[in-house]
C-alpha cells in the first residue's frame, strides 16, 4: 500500500468512526465510501483492460508468426517455381534473407572454488645430491 493509499484508509476510518454522522460540504462518510467504490470499480476496469491487452498482444504475436510461416512457405514454392520461370529470379533475389533466430544468452554461473590440485611431482631422474641410506653406513 502506498503512502497515499494508507492516508486515504486512515481518513476513511476517521469518518467512519470518530466523525460518524458529521457532514462537511461535499464530504462525509457516505460520500467517501461512494468515492472508494468508484475507485475500486475503475481499478477493476483497468485490470480487465490489462488482461484484454495481454490477450490481444498474444493473439497478435500468434497471427504474425502464422503470417511469417505462410510467407516462408510461399517463398519456398516460389523458388521452386522460378526454376522453370527465370524471369522471377531477380524478384526473388531482391528478398532479404530471413534473420537468424535469436539465441538466448547463457548466463555464466559464478565459478565454485576449484579444489586444490595435488602438488605436482617432479619429472625426470632424481638428483645425485640425495644421500642414500646405505652410502652413509659404508662411510662409517
Amino acid at each position: 500500500m502506498s503512502l497515499t493509499d494508507e492516508r486515504i484508509q486512515i481518513i476513511r476510518a476517521l469518518f467512519q468512526q470518530d466523525l460518524e454522522g458529521v457532514s462537511f460540504p461535499g464530504v462525509d462518510h457516505e460520500i467517501l465510501e461512494g468515492a472508494q467504490a468508484e475507485a475500486d470499480a475503475r481499478a477493476e476496469a483497468v485490470e480487465r483492460a490489462r488482461r484484454a491487452l495481454d490477450e490481444a498482444q498474444a493473439e497478435h504475436a500468434a497471427a504474425r508468426a502464422e503470417l511469417a510461416r505462410l510467407c516462408e512457405l510461399g517463398l519456398g514454392y516460389a523458388e521452386v517455381y522460378a526454376r522453370t520461370h527465370p524471369e522471377l529470379a531477380e524478384a526473388l533475389a531482391a528478398i532479404p534473407s530471413a534473420p537468424e533466430p535469436k539465441r538466448a544468452k547463457r548466463r555464466r554461473e559464478p565459478e565454485a572454488e576449484a579444489p586444490e590440485a595435488p602438488a605436482k611431482r617432479k619429472r625426470g631422474r632424481p638428483s645425485n645430491a640425495a644421500e642414500l641410506p646405505f652410502e652413509a653406513a659404508a662411510q662409517a
